[in-house]
């Protein structure tokens, strides 16, 4: 899936890193001891995005 964009996978430091750059991680709103996780952020790539959705449904 990098291979589509050109990119190079050995910039990330980890699968987190990755995924995050795909825009598929969620928004994290966080104050002292209290971590909420929201909705997926989609900020990513979308064509990447795309690719992964069709991947699911197929």
């Amino acid at each position: 899936m990098v291979a589509a964009t050109g990119g190079s996978v050995s910039h990330f430091r980890d699968a987190r890193h990755f995924a995050s750059w795909f825009g598929l991680t969620p928004r994290e709103h966080s104050s002292g001891l209290t971590r909420k996780l929201g909705r997926i952020s989609k900020q990513g790539d979308k064509y990447l995005r795309m690719l992964l959705t069709h991947g699911a449904r197929a």
